[in-house]
């Protein structure tokens, strides 16, 4: 048979084409990846619908499907992330922390507001102006006092709605909250939290102050409805983690699919801000660090103090 340089060339093409069409099977042939969010700004399925739509933008650039869980527990997501059953993870701080201590993970990316820094938050605690006792974290500390005080909290596994404030009273010797209030319950989310405290459904409380100015400014809340006692040092927000024994080629390309995400995915803006703490109007993401999250880590004597606090609402 003779070819011809025009054969050649159609020939050429037609098993290039085949063998483009063959990877991009293999890929989507492959086990899917699984992402796994334990994220509690927002309720779950808010969560869930943003992740999903997250989820999708990966799975483009990894050109493999990317299947999402969500966790009810964060021991649930380390057990997960131990049996190899998740293998990328949206966490709060906290998650991250208590994951970082139990699953062999790496951090590869946090939410920005400006593209070169993780965005920060804090925690604080409020109270309802019509609780004449109590004026100060001093007032709070004497136990003839607190003994008629109900306390609410915002969720188990929230960073700045129950860990920081809870490391905090051990800081002030208060080392169990429940003894010392009248009554302790969780609100489930900040801003349930926040306006239960204004509806006088609880005295004192738990949030994030960033969660608190938010619906001051929304006009939901007046400065005046609260009162603010404590306001923490800035907590970096929670990242992206994967597991340490993901091949290196699906770690790097998910880095690079987040930091390139404000710029590539502008329409996931909205999304992203459901899921974490974003400031602004352009949420970036910039590579993670896990030293980030060691003023955390040394706020309690040891990993284990951390795992002890929460055991009895986690496990």
């Amino acid at each position: 048979m003779k070819f011809t340089y025009k054969s050649y060339i159609q020939l050429a093409l037609i098993v290039a084409i085949s063998a483009f069409v063959l990877r991009g099977n293999n890929a989507w042939g492959q086990k899917p990846l699984v992402l796994g969010v334990s994220t509690d700004v927002s309720n779950i399925v808010v969560r869930k619908n943003a992740s999903k739509a997250i989820a999708a933008y990966l799975s483009t650039k990894l050109n493999r499907k990317i299947e999402v869980v969500l966790p009810e527990k964060n021991k649930q997501l380390i057990e997960m992330l131990q049996d190899k059953k998740v293998d990328i993870a949206f966490l709060n701080t906290f998650g991250y922390i208590l994951t970082s201590a139990e699953a062999n993970i790496t951090p590869i990316a946090v939410i920005s507001s400006n593209g070169s820094t993780p965005t920060s938050y804090k925690s604080c605690i409020i109270k309802n102006r019509s609780v004449n006792k109590i004026n100060s974290i001093n007032d709070i500390k004497k136990k003839e006092v607190a003994a008629n005080i109900s306390f609410k909290f915002v969720n188990p596994t929230s960073t700045s709605g129950h860990l920081i404030p809870r490391l905090y009273f051990n800081s002030l010797g208060l080392n169990y909250t429940e003894s010392h209030f009248k009554e302790v319950t969780f609100g489930n989310n900040h801003q349930n939290t926040i306006m239960q405290i204004k509806q006088n459904k609880a005295d004192l409380g738990a949030c994030s102050y960033e969660d608190l100015q938010k619906l001051i400014q929304q006009g939901k809340l007046k400065k005046e409805d609260l009162k603010v006692l404590w306001v923490s040092k800035p907590i970096v927000n929670g990242p992206i983690a994967v597991r340490k024994d993901l091949d290196a080629n699906t770690q790097k390309t998910l880095t690079e699919a987040f930091l390139k995400m404000a710029d590539e995915a502008p329409q996931l803006q909205a999304k992203v801000k459901k899921i974490w703490h974003a400031k602004g109007d352009k949420p970036y993401f910039v590579k993670a660090q896990d030293v980030w999250y060691n003023p955390i880590r040394e706020m309690a004597n040891s990993i284990e103090e951390l795992i002890l606090i929460l055991s009895y609402y986690t496990d």
